[in-house]
């Protein structure tokens, strides 16, 4: 029971940070981007939003996030 609870926790993760790539791919204010997922704005941006961030996932430019394009 506990390792199917983790898988479904990092499943979860996994949705919701693809979800908040997908939604930065326009710039959004972490207040936005609370707002679009359902998640608590603090969790959101402790846990989710510096995680890709600090990645490089996602970079910040006037106080609004968005995807990093990779170049080919």
């Amino acid at each position: 029971v506990d390792g199917t609870l983790k898988y479904e926790q990092k499943y979860k993760r996994h949705e919701l940070e693809k979800q908040i790539m997908n939604y930065c791919k326009n710039p959004k204010s972490a207040v936005e981007l609370s707002n679009l997922t359902g998640v608590n704005l603090h969790t959101l941006r402790s846990k989710y939003i510096y995680a890709l961030y600090k990645q490089k996932k996602i970079d910040r430019h006037l106080r609004k996030y968005r995807t990093v394009k990779i170049s080919e």
